[in-house]
């Protein structure tokens, strides 16, 4: 996954909600599906995550669960692993056109190839990730309050998970 030679790629997220007391199959799901992903031939990129809950908690919803894929050309949308997961779990997916991004994921840059000219027409959503120093962890949950105030006047339930 190092060397991405994307021409036309196409960048999904796909996030998995389990029904109540079945969140251990996503944790599950979160270890095999590492191998049909890697040797998918069409999959440039993966990231396999776990969802937050509203309002930045300091644990995950471990009934959500989400699936970040760069695909070389269009989706393979009907592999068994997919309808494995659609069987177990409610599936929402998002096509994204990448319009920035910042940093590197495993030494990758894995939007370099599919970051897009034009300007959005729609709604944009924004992926973050980051690790928190120790050394800054209170200052960072003094501040989630304000943070999370403005997300939730901003919300829109379109694109609840």
């Amino acid at each position: 996954m190092a060397n991405l030679q994307l021409i036309d790629s196409v960048v999904t997220i796909t996030f998995y909600t389990y029904r109540a007391g079945f969140g251990w199959l996503g944790f599950l799901a979160m270890g095999w599906l590492r191998l049909p992903l890697t040797f998918n031939r069409k999959v440039a990129f993966w990231k396999l995550m776990g969802v937050g809950q509203s309002g930045f908690q300091p644990h995950g919803d471990s009934r959500k669960w989400a699936v970040l894929i760069v695909w070389r050309g269009e989706p393979d949308e009907n592999t068994w692993w997919q309808q494995c997961m659609r069987a177990t779990a409610e599936a929402k997916s998002f096509y994204l056109q990448p319009l920035f991004g910042h940093g590197l994921w495993d030494g990758v840059d894995p939007f370099a190839s599919t970051i897009s000219t034009s300007t959005p027409s729609s709604r944009i959503a924004v992926l973050t990730r980051a690790s928190i120093r120790w050394s800054k962890v209170k200052l960072f949950w003094a501040n989630v309050p304000a943070v999370a105030s403005d997300l939730s006047n901003s919300f829109h339930p379109e694109f609840s998970i």
